[in-house]
């Protein structure tokens, strides 16, 4: 397991600052908030990104995977079964939004949702890319869900920064 180490530090409420990087083990690059720390795991194909831990609460963090999908699965097909994939996996899970979107030239769906497991909800933001390769590219975000909220600007500029390396 490889650490991918942050150029800069900030504090944990810092957001408003970004630095790229760029994972080319799994071909791409994309934006994280500074001070926020990087680890990539190869061998599973998933990088995961995470906050400074906060002193209370659960540490907002977001991960990149990629993963092959069979040939025979239309793209429309993948999107549709990714709610029930979410739902059959995630307890108590609400849908708030499904949008169809182009990142990088490619096919792409952002859906937001909650889950609660023990009087804890959690707010998870998703976002699929389909490649050219048949590829899947699932990129999620995750914080408590009244923080979510807040920080969806952050979460639109690491989403909107994901980029194919050529």
């Amino acid at each position: 397991e490889a650490s991918i180490p942050s150029t800069a530090t900030a504090p944990a409420d810092a957001f408003d600052s970004f630095t790229t990087i760029e994972v080319a083990e799994l071909g791409f690059t994309i934006d994280q908030p500074l001070g926020w720390t990087a680890e990539l795991d190869v061998e599973d194909s998933i990088l995961q990104v995470s906050a400074p831990v906060p002193t209370d609460g659960f540490t907002p963090n977001f991960n990149v995977a990629v993963g092959d999908i069979p040939d025979d699965l239309p793209a429309l097909a993948y999107f549709e079964g990714e709610i029930p994939r979410l739902e059959a996996t995630l307890p108590d899970v609400e849908i708030l939004e499904v949008a169809n979107l182009t990142i990088d030239g490619a096919q792409a769906r952002g859906i937001t949702l909650t889950s609660t497991e023990n009087d804890t909800t959690i707010g998870i933001s998703r976002l699929i890319i389909l490649d050219s390769d048949n590829r899947a590219w699932e990129l999620t975000f995750f914080a408590e869900a009244s923080t979510l909220e807040r920080l969806s600007g952050v979460v639109q500029t690491i989403f909107s920064s994901f980029r194919f390396l050529e």
